[in-house]
């Protein structure tokens, strides 16, 4: 998980619990199916059953944005992924204002319509989906519900109840400084290696560096993990490392992705004659 900045507050807190998460931030919970009844061991779960189950316990309580989610899940499959990996990611869209985005195991990634809001590019968003699928790839994500299954003492739960606490875990930002990143190079060398921009994740910690500032001088709660990494510190060194691709590769152009983005189109989709939105030597500083 990258950030948590909320446009509204009510000072409530999620508790890791077995209690359905989507069910304490106010929103509609899928049926349980006989499936996620079945009971297993906690030191015997497998990702990719993991991911379905979470899929099917909360995939129904986020498709309010069919046409996003189709533009993101299209774009979510453009990153490379280690083959060791038995699943197929799943992008689902939280009908929420907040700025938020997370990954779950088994390749299960939820971002928020707020953050389709705030970001200004294909390329800025692209920076967060590698970000998240880099915490499932890195194996973040499954070891850390583990750990917190198993130092609470559960040893067996049933498969619903494990996808219920993920996703209370989740929400409640659990990664450590070394874990985000460890995903921000996910990004950053995924960004590097495509026709994206590679100064999109500076230059997005660096606008989600002001907003909070603004917002923080306006009073309402920000939420922010102190965990993190602080996202000015992140901001500098991935620009700097933009920049000192560029210096490399002085005529390289890559794709931003400004119209993609608002038209929902991704690059991969766009009609050779339409894709006008790169940066050049003359325009990287946008």
């Amino acid at each position: 998980m990258i950030f948590l900045l909320r446009r509204s507050t009510d000072g409530s807190k999620l508790e890791l619990t077995f209690a359905p998460a989507f069910q304490m931030l106010g929103k509609p919970v899928m049926r349980m199916d006989r499936a996620l009844t079945r009971v297993i061991a906690i030191d015997e779960l497998d990702e990719k059953e993991y991911g379905a189950a979470i899929a099917r316990r909360y995939g129904e309580s986020t498709n309010a944005h069919q046409k996003d989610r189709e533009y993101v899940q299209q774009l979510v499959e453009q990153i490379p992924v280690k083959r060791t990996k038995d699943f197929k990611y799943e992008v689902f869209i939280i009908d929420s204002p907040s700025i938020n985005a997370f990954a779950l195991p088994g390749g299960v990634i939820l971002i928020t319509a707020g953050i389709l809001d705030f970001v200004e590019s294909e390329a800025e968003l692209m920076a967060i989906l590698a970000h998240e699928v880099g915490h499932v790839e890195l194996t973040h994500c499954l070891t850390l519900v583990r750990m917190e299954l198993l130092g609470r003492k559960i040893r067996a739960a049933t498969l619903g109840q494990i996808a219920d606490f993920a996703m209370s875990l989740v929400l409640r930002h659990s990664y450590n400084k070394s874990q985000e990143g460890e995903a921000d190079d996910f990004a950053w060398t995924y960004l590097r290696q495509s026709p994206y921009d590679p100064a999109a994740l500076g230059l997005f910690f660096r606008r989600m560096d002001k907003a909070m500032s603004q917002q923080a001088t306006r009073g309402p709660l920000i939420e922010y993990l102190q965990s993190h990494p602080h996202l000015l510190h992140r901001a500098e060194r991935y620009s700097a490392q933009a920049n000192q691709f560029y210096r490399m590769q002085p005529q390289a152009e890559r794709f931003i992705g400004r119209k993609s983005l608002k038209a929902r189109i991704p690059l991969h989709r766009l009609p050779s004659a339409d894709r006008e939105d790169f940066s050049l030597p003359v325009n990287r500083q946008r």
